[in-house]
């Protein structure tokens, strides 16, 4: 969600623009075959941008929320304008798939539009997909439970978001990694760095409960889990820094996000056999991804933003 000019946080672009770079870089390192280069290895450590997203969306979701004066009976209107944001290119990289061959099936097409995939036996017409899916379950979440988060009683809230990052993880649910209970622990992460900027607790409190909620997935999921919530949250709440490559690289991180697997295919399967080098055909790609990601977001995405923006969340 985006926020107003007054309220924009430039940290957050940061954030973004190094979570889409590190998604992309990841999955053109196996793309490609680079992988098969041991002194390449630190590369797939970049699929960790997707947990910074969620955390991320934990903070920007609801902070905008409170900017807007959000109230429960704004939630139809919050959803619409958070589809018409996210589903126009969404869609467009759908159509771009079925132009490319993918097949096409109404009933597939119909539990794409809704998010539903989890929920059948379709996968998703990109594997990148699956975190729109979380990332929709987390805006009806905090669409509902947003006003307990602005106003409820801390003694109930903090212990409640603390029984969810604890459980959620391990829930035993069929298809459980496309649900958000899975991964509601970055969410709760950014939503304490919330909590923090708008003064709901102290700055003791806040480093309690991060530490609190980094060591118990530490040492009960992985030190990588417990760790990647923390310093995002950590870099909301403590840095504000910000340049003009890192801006624009977080403004097309959706867009980046979204195309960067069908301009790698693309790409890949036109240089490979001309480019014996696997670095040059790495670095060629992954330019690729991000001139392709720009084009697709002033195209499209920049349109959906402003269709979005036209809509007051609390009219």
């Amino acid at each position: 969600m985006q926020v107003g000019k007054e309220h924009y946080i430039p940290i957050i672009s940061f954030l973004r623009a190094v979570a889409s770079l590190g998604v992309c870089a990841t999955h053109m390192h196996f793309a490609t075959g680079l992988y098969h280069e041991p002194l390449t290895k630190f590369i797939t450590y970049g699929q960790l941008g997707v947990a910074v997203f969620f955390t991320i969306s934990g903070f920007i979701i609801p902070y905008s929320l409170w900017t807007s004066d959000y109230k429960l009976k704004n939630f139809s209107t919050y959803i619409l304008k958070r589809s018409i944001r996210i589903d126009p290119p969404y869609l467009a990289v759908i159509l771009i798939c079925l132009m490319l061959g993918y097949q096409f099936d109404f009933k597939k097409f119909i539990l794409h539009l809704f998010y539903l995939i989890p929920f059948s036996n379709y996968d998703w017409y990109q594997g990148t997909f699956w975190t729109l899916g979380i990332e929709f379950q987390f805006y009806i979440f905090i669409g509902l439970f947003f006003p307990f988060i602005k106003k409820g009683n801390l003694y109930f809230l903090i212990p409640i978001l603390l029984a969810f990052s604890f459980t959620g993880y391990f829930l035993n649910l069929h298809n459980g990694y496309n649900f958000i209970f899975r991964h509601i622990h970055y969410f709760v992460f950014g939503i304490i760095a919330l909590l923090y900027k708008k003064k709901r607790i102290s700055v003791i409190m806040t480093q309690f409960l991060l530490m609190t909620l980094t060591i118990y997935l530490c040492v009960n999921v992985s030190i990588l889990t417990g760790f990647i919530g923390f310093i995002a949250s950590q870099f909301i709440i403590n840095f504000n820094f910000q340049n003009k490559i890192t801006n624009f690289l977080g403004k097309i991180s959706y867009s980046l996000y979204l195309i960067h697997p069908l301009i790698g295919e693309c790409v890949i399967r036109l240089l490979k056999p001309f480019s014996p080098n696997l670095y040059l055909l790495y670095f060629t790609t992954l330019i690729s991804c991000i001139l392709g990601a720009s084009i697709f977001y002033y195209g499209i995405e920049r349109i959906s933003l402003k269709w979005s923006k036209s809509i007051p969340t609390n009219p």
